[in-house]
């Protein structure tokens, strides 16, 4: 990408905004530019013209716009299994390089290194995969304040269990056999 800015400053005639060719081999190019996680500006600058031009070839030219679609669909998905095993916490094979003393050759010592559950990356995933079961819910409870609301519906036997956990801490009743539904 500085490639062509230096161009441009040498004094060579700049392509930007023009019909410039399109040329075969930018396919490859663009495919590898995505996989980086290049934008749409950093791509246009790539091949010197505006963003508009390489929207248009993507258009013109199907194995342009699909090899934009591929290279971006394979950083995705790569970026989502890291973000994946980040929240799930993994293990990998490492090597720990140590010298004794500096008088004899560094030995090398394989071991296994793990990484716990991320609670964020945990968060993140649950939020974007199951919206319906883990976004943050924010209610207006009539009054004009806004807040966090739950609601929690039990029936009699998650009652007597509460019960028995909380130590009859404030008995909790329902009708017999049907739930009970608390508000908080």
């Amino acid at each position: 990408m500085a490639r062509v800015a230096e161009k441009k400053s040498a004094g060579s005639r700049s392509l930007r905004g023009k019909a410039c060719g399109y040329r075969a081999e930018f396919a490859g190019q663009v495919e590898k530019l995505c996989r980086l996680g290049a934008s749409a500006e950093e791509l246009a600058d790539f091949f010197g013209v505006t963003v508009e031009r390489m929207e248009a070839w993507k258009g013109e030219h199907a194995e342009f716009g699909e090899a934009v679609r591929r290279g971006q669909m394979l950083a995705d998905a790569e970026v989502a299994d890291r973000l994946y095993l980040r929240a799930r916490g993994y293990t990998h094979e490492a090597v720990k390089v140590m010298s004794r003393g500096g008088k004899e050759e560094p030995v090398s010592v394989p071991y296994e290194e793990h990484y716990a559950p991320d609670t964020t990356a945990c968060i993140f995933w649950l939020k974007n995969r199951r919206p319906d079961l883990w976004r943050d819910k924010v209610s207006d409870d009539g009054a004009g304040r806004k807040g966090s609301a739950m609601e929690l519906t039990v029936g009699p036997e998650a009652l007597a269990a509460i019960e028995q956990v909380m130590g009859h801490a404030g008995k909790v009743t329902a009708p017999e056999g049907e739930a009970k539904k608390c508000a908080g």
